[in-house]
């Protein structure tokens, strides 16, 4: 994650993807609220109480994964290793994604994760050959983008 320093809006999850070859990853910055009213809308039976467990972390993990589609050029991309960082406040995580070609024509992206708190903006950016692209997912557009880029 980059070093810079900025304010976390408690209402904002964000979703950054830069993609950059075999050098691409997602940047998620996520209210800690937010993330514990996902999981229990998720999965109920879960003890979204006790975020300080591996179980918790990993529930966290396999639940963004689960909900973050990235399509480029019509091909799902993946995700390798990552890190996760939780705090008081706000959630941090960064996933490798896999498999991104180095000519992107087509960007598809359906972010789900934490639709259900209709109090918090989702804003996905994606960044390619310095230029950097922004949406904010909601209800209206079903959390999904779908746009071509040139190149």
């Amino acid at each position: 994650m980059s070093n810079s320093a900025y304010a976390h809006n408690t209402q904002q999850a964000s979703f950054n993807v830069v993609l950059n070859g075999t050098e691409s990853y997602i940047d998620l910055y996520l209210s800690q609220y937010g993330v514990e009213q996902a999981l229990k809308a998720s999965q109920p039976s879960s003890d979204s109480n006790d975020t300080d467990s591996t179980a918790f972390k990993q529930r966290l993990i396999k639940h963004i994964k689960d909900n973050t589609r990235l399509f480029v050029n019509g091909s799902i991309i993946t995700y390798g290793m990552g890190m996760l960082k939780l705090g008081s406040h706000e959630t941090r995580a960064r996933l490798k994604l896999n498999n991104v070609p180095e000519v992107i024509s087509q960007i598809e992206a359906k972010v789900t994760c934490f639709s259900n708190n209709t109090h918090q903006v989702n804003v996905l950016s994606i960044t390619h050959n310095g230029t950097k692209k922004r949406y904010r997912l909601s209800d209206e557009n079903k959390y999904e983008i779908a746009f071509s880029w040139a190149s």
